[in-house]
């Protein structure tokens, strides 16, 4: 589905080349905060939505409040409703970085296990089969 917008009725937005750069960044914010028509009162909100998903974002509050009017083609979600998706979304993310850090802890101390255990054999005449030292007599396995 394609992004639609209408900056129709936008009465303060920056028309230069930078302003278009900002005007562009907010439609497209309007799908990661899941409000399609910025008012006077939810640009507060969408901007809030905005810095939550992208912390060290360049657009200020000013921004959005000059691109009042602007609509989209984006479905509005509920704030309760986005909060749930976000809070999902960031949980799955460290669910599945916890998991890979896990598994490459274990695949490290497979291998330090291995590399230990062939050191102690080398060194110590250990049988690998029993694990038991290795005299002039055998092991006994």
């Amino acid at each position: 589905m394609s992004l639609d917008y209408d900056l129709n009725k936008i009465v303060n937005r920056d028309k230069s080349d930078e302003g278009w750069e900002t005007t562009v960044s907010i439609i497209f914010g309007c799908m990661i905060t899941e409000i399609g028509t910025i008012t006077a009162d939810n640009a507060d909100e969408w901007y809030a939505r905005f810095k939550i998903i992208n912390p060290s974002t360049s657009i200020k509050l000013r921004d959005v409040i000059n691109h009042v009017g602007l609509t989209t083609n984006v479905i509005n979600r509920s704030r309760h409703y986005w909060q749930g998706s976000v809070l999902a979304h960031h949980m799955d993310s460290i669910m599945i970085d916890a998991r890979r850090a896990y598994e490459q802890t274990e695949e490290i101390n497979e291998l330090l296990s291995q590399s230990t255990q062939d050191r102690l054999y080398a060194t110590a005449r250990v049988c690998r089969v029993c694990r038991q030292t290795i005299t002039d007599d055998g092991c006994g396995c």
